[in-house]
Order: C-alpha cells, then sequence, then structure tokens
C-alpha cells in the first residue's frame, strides 16, 4: 500500500476481488485514470548484468518501509531484523513476469503465512507473504503487500518513495506489476531499519560532526541558560586530582523517544516495547522497565510470546519516523555532552548513539552528573544514567549497576569489591562463546581471574586473555578516548531473499553495490578489497518462524582486490558480480548478500607495516 498510487489500479477489474485487499476507497481509485506506475531500474547496472536492459528482469518485489545489535550493522548474530511495515519479499519474480489479481495469495484459514501462487507465465512469486499486522480481511491480501503499520503508511511516505530521482522504464500494461514497488527497495528498507541505523550511526556522526554539529543550535536556550548557571561554580573548582570517568547511558532510548510525548497514562509507566512490526512473530527490539518489571524483555525474541507473558503490553513498531526522533535526539544530547566538558570535544567519546565516555575534571564530579542528567531530561523528555568511575570500564559498569534514571559513583579504593562479583560476561568483548570457554576453566566472575596471571591468561584466550586480565582489575585496555580508525565499511541484505535465478540475484547485488558505494562516498573513502558474503540455504531449508528470515544457513565468501582503489557503484558491482560467478551459488537457495570493503587507507597502512 506504500507504494501504488491511483493510477496503478487503472487497469486493475473493480468488484469484490479488488474491494476485499484494499477497501472501499479502491473502487475510486480504480476509476481514475492515469498512466501504469514506471518501474525503476538497477542503479549502474551494465547491459551485461541485466539482460534486456532492466525492462522486466529479476523484478523485486519490494521490501520494508517502515520502521538497528548490529545490520545492518553487517551484523547481527541471526536474521537481519525485520522494521516497520514490510511490503514483501525482494526478487519475487523473474525475467519480465507480473502479478495478475487472480495470482494474489489467499491467506490460510489457520492463519498461518499466505503464499502467492504462480502468474500467467507459469513463474511464480517465491517466499511467504509478510505479517500481516493483525487479522488479514476475508481473501487475504496480495502477496507481498502488508496491512498499515500504526501510521507508517501515510501519503507522505508514498510521495517520499516516489519522489526518488531514478531512472524510469514504462511497465507492461494489463496487471498490478510486481515490480512497481522498486522503489522501496534496499535503500528504502535500509532508510527504515533499526539494525542499519545503529549499524551507521558513527558515519552520520562522523558526517554531522564535519558539517558543524558541536555548536549548541539544537539546545533550547531555557535549557542551556541553566546548565550553564549550575556548572559554572563547578567548572571553575576543577581538581588536581587524576580526572574521573563517567559514562552516560541514555534509558530505554528508543521506547523512551516513542513514548515521551504520549498522555500520562499511556507514557513510561505503561509496559510498552518497540518491535519490529505488528505481526505475532516480529522481533522485540526494546522494551521499557514497566514492562521488564512484569517479565517482558528482549529474551522472548517475539511479540506473540511477549503478548503472552503481558496481553496488555503496549506494541510500538519502529517506523521511519522514530528513527528520525532517535537522530535529532542524540544529536540535543551530544551537544549538552559538549557543554558540560567545557566545550572540548576531545573530553567527549560517543559510544553509540545513546553511550558516552566522558573526561570529567570537575572536583565535584556526583554534582556535576546530576545537572547534566537534569539537562538532558529538560531537552529531551528522556531520562538517563550515568555511571562515575577511576576507568572508562568501572564507569561502565557502574552506570548498569544505576539504571534506570539512576547516578552511582564508585571510588578507586572500592573498585576491588565492586568488581569481584560480577559475571565475566558483563565485560566488554565476553559474548556467549568466550564465556562458555571460560566457565570450561571454572571462570565465571572477576574474583575468579586475581589468581592468574596475564601470561597465563594470554596463553589460554590470546589477546582477549590480556584484556580479561586488566578489565578484572577495573583497568582499561588500550582504550582510547578516541575511537579507532575505521578499516572496512560493508553494506548487506539479508532479509526477505527469495530469488529463482541468476538475474534476480545481481539484481539485489546491484542494490548492495549502489549502498556500499554511497557510503563510502559520504566517508570519503574508497575499496581496495571487495568481499562478497552470502547467506546460503541448508539442504531441507523450511520457511523460519521469522517471515522473511534468512533461516539456517551456511555463509560463504570470497574476496578480491579492485583493479584500482574505487568508491564508484558499478566497479563494485563489476568485482562482485565476478565473485557471485566464480562462487557460483545457487539463486534459489540465496538468502542473504552483502560486500565488505577493505578502505584504500587501511589496506595501504597494513602493507606499509
Amino acid at each position: 500500500r506504500l507504494a501504488l498510487g491511483a493510477s496503478d489500479f487503472a487497469e486493475v477489474p473493480q468488484g469484490p476481488g479488488l474491494a476485499r485487499f484494499f477497501g472501499a476507497r479502491a473502487r475510486g481509485a480504480a476509476a481514475a485514470p492515469g498512466p501504469r506506475s514506471p518501474r525503476v531500474a538497477a542503479p549502474d547496472v551494465p547491459e551485461d548484468v541485466l539482460g534486456d536492459g532492466g525492462a522486466g528482469d529479476a523484478e523485486r518485489a519490494g521490501s520494508e518501509a517502515g520502521v538497528p545489535e548490529d545490520v545492518l550493522s553487517d551484523g547481527s548474530a541471526g536474521d537481519a531484523e525485520r522494521v516497520g511495515s514490510k511490503a514483501g519479499a525482494i526478487g519475487a519474480c523473474s525475467e519480465g513476469s507480473t502479478v495478475a489479481e487472480d495470482s494474489f495469495s489467499e491467506a490460510p484459514e489457520d492463519g498461518g503465512p499466505a503464499t502467492s501462487t504462480a502468474d500467467d507465465r507459469g513463474v511464480g512469486a517465491t517466499g511467504p507473504a509478510e505479517d500481516l499486522g493483525g487479522e488479514p480481511p476475508a481473501g487475504g491480501l496480495p502477496a507481498g503487500l502488508a496491512a498499515d503499520d500504526a501510521g507508517a503508511a501515510e501519503a507522505g511516505a508514498v510521495e517520499e518513495l516516489a519522489g526518488e530521482p531514478r531512472k524510469l522504464e514504462a511497465a507492461p500494461q494489463g496487471a498490478v506489476q510486481a515490480g512497481a514497488r522498486d522503489l522501496a527497495s534496499v535503500a528504502s528498507f535500509h532508510r527504515a531499519s533499526r539494525l542499519h541505523f545503529l549499524g551507521t550511526w558513527r558515519e552520520r556522526f562522523e558526517q554531522w560532526q564535519r558539517a558543524g554539529g558541536t555548536g549548541t543550535d539544537l539546545i533550547k536556550p531555557s535549557v542551556l541558560e541553566t546548565l550553564g548557571h549550575e556548572l559554572a561554580p563547578l567548572q571553575e573548582a576543577e581538581s588536581s586530582a587524576a580526572a574521573v570517568w563517567a559514562h552516560l547511558d541514555m534509558d530505554c532510548f528508543f521506547v523512551s523517544v516513542a513514548t515521551r510525548d504520549l498522555p500520562p497514562d499511556e507514557g513510561s509507566e505503561v509496559p510498552a516495547a518497540v518491535t519490529s512490526g505488528v505481526g505475532p512473530s516480529s522481533e522485540i527490539c526494546s522494551a521499557n522497565y514497566a514492562a521488564r518489571r512484569l517479565g517482558v524483555n528482549t529474551d522472548l525474541w517475539f511479540v506473540e510470546r511477549a503478548k503472552a507473558v503481558l496481553p496488555s503490553l503496549k506494541i510500538i513498531p519502529v517506523s521511519e519516523q522514530l528513527l528520525r526522533a532517535v537522530e535529532s535526539t542524540w544529536q540535543q544530547v551530544y551537544q549538552l555532552l559538549l557543554v558540560a566538558c567545557g566545550g572540548c570535544p576531545e573530553r567527549v567519546l560517543m559510544r553509540s548513539c545513546d553511550e558516552a565516555a566522558l573526561e570529567v575534571t570537575s572536583a565535584e564530579p556526583e554534582a556535576w552528573a546530576a545537572a547534566l542528567r537534569r539537562a538532558v531530561r529538560a531537552q529531551t523528555g528522556c531520562t538517563c544514567s550515568v555511571g562515575l568511575g577511576p576507568s572508562q570500564l568501572v564507569a561502565r559498569m557502574a552506570v548498569k549497576a544505576c539504571k534506570p534514571d539512576g547516578l552511582r559513583r564508585v571510588a578507586e579504593a572500592a573498585v576491588p569489591g565492586f568488581l569481584a562479583e560480577l559475571p565475566l560476561a558483563s565485560l566488554p568483548q565476553v559474548g556467549r562463546s568466550f564465556e562458555a570457554k571460560l566457565k570450561e576453566r571454572g571462570l565465571e566472575r572477576c574474583a575468579d581471574l586475581l589468581a592468574y596471571s596475564k601470561s597465563e591468561l594470554r596463553q589460554w584466550f590470546g589477546v582477549k586473555g590480556e584484556t580479561l586480565w586488566s578489565n578484572a582489575r577495573g583497568q582499561d585496555a588500550g582504550a582510547g578516548l578516541q575511537p579507532a580508525r575505521r578499516k572496512t565499511m560493508s553494506a548487506e541484505m539479508n532479509w526477505g531473499v527469495r530469488v529463482q535465478d541468476r538475474a534476480a540475484a545481481l539484481r539485489i547485488l546491484a542494490e548492495v553495490s549502489q549502498q556500499l558505494a554511497e557510503r563510502l562516498v559520504a566517508a570519503g573513502s574508497r575499496a581496495a578489497q571487495l568481499t562478497l558474503r552470502m547467506k546460503i540455504a541448508v539442504p531441507g531449508w523450511v520457511e523460519p518462524p521469522k517471515k522473511g528470515g534468512h533461516g539456517p544457513c551456511d555463509d560463504v565468501s570470497r574476496s578480491a582486490p579492485l583493479p584500482g582503489a574505487s568508491s564508484a557503484a558499478p566497479e563494485l558491482l563489476r568485482c562482485a558480480t565476478q565473485l557471485f560467478d566464480a562462487l557460483a551459488p545457487d539463486p534459489a537457495r540465496l538468502r542473504g548478500v552483502g560486500l565488505a570493503s577493505r578502505l584504500a587507507e587501511a589496506a595501504g597502512a597494513a602493507a606499509s607495516a
């Protein structure tokens, strides 16, 4: 519904077959004359990839238009997150196929996923229909079209998608074209993806900084005046002792932003969760503390399970509007942090969009932190917690101990006792697999590590062993105030990938190449080496509970240097196509496509070393 305009109904017969999918409003739309919706060709794709020039090759039935651990930060441990209102699986039709009215999917009576039937050419749309966001209307929905998602299907979204300057070609007459939603392709998916938002946050932050984001233009004058008045005496009395570190963490950031403007009876005290959609298999992204106290957390994974635990849970699907609000909020918080740190960017390290490490020079760090927390609340309407300690690590552990909406300082003398009983899993860089290795040696708490030397831990666990030795003693292991220089950059699509032939797969590869090229250009970087990463469905693969997810897959990759460092989409696509053909995967088993580039600057530095 997001991508179709009135002219798309011009040649669809009126009657119950149309009204059952789109409601009575569709009758008037179908009567409106107008040209057919155009199709978008893959950007900068060589003719030998598109075959006939893209007039109908490898139609993608669209992607998400609703809406980030990390992906599409290139990276969650599981499937790429589906976010917001869905609009079908990518690569749904092969060459030149269209979807006529009689090929629309029917929702099964048992409420299971709808599957599309073959079209009049015998080439069917593959993969399940997406979450319908509630009970489907009688007769089901067209394959790949989702019901409106809590305000996601606004007219403005249609205008924004339709207004993109893309190459267009006339669509064939006589049927609703599956590829009419090409405007909502990989780019639209990323634009509305929480995981992509989180994974690319650092790039946007650096660009915003370079564009002059270090001022105070986003702060309300009253908040700026009050903060300055409260900090003035504290900054004048700077401590001569070693600097104290502060770690600021926004409380349930996404949920807080989503609910801050709601009436009191619907706000923070009402159990709520931000989710990837409104269907039963949509994922729980974040839950507020009111919901957590009643047993709802991300471990439940699906909305259906969360609703079973707490039927009254308020569901807030991630939307592009919410992501814009989160973006604006963290920018305001950053400017407040700069003010609190005396206007010195080198004393502020943004860890992510909702966390920051700060070097505090005030002789009264608790009073300084309290003033900052009040300013954040007054400016953004969201609460935050602050931990204070002699190192970045201790400050980070302290903030975990005082959430939500708290403040805690751990003095240097109290560090051993504070850390002793903390589980090793709470330390940085200790994931599930590493935790399992630690438990094999009887190591579960920080105190357990104190009996071993750094060399012993290194012998057992490599470099991570040295880091653990330092962290267990409250020391920062090589943690600088500024982030390390970026060495790689990537783009990935592993949701809704259901294709049938090489041409359809290369259409997705072209979109991913374009996304990577745009990221490289925005960062002023060039790729020296390219790695193609694919997820290939294992034998006996079946659709996962998470509709559109990649499910059980083998990860396959191959790398090659580029002829010359480049950020041009055609060059990236040419190299990626060669890698794809060298691996020669079965397109029907393709469930994810990603491109990772080693940056020319990093490659040059490595060669010099």
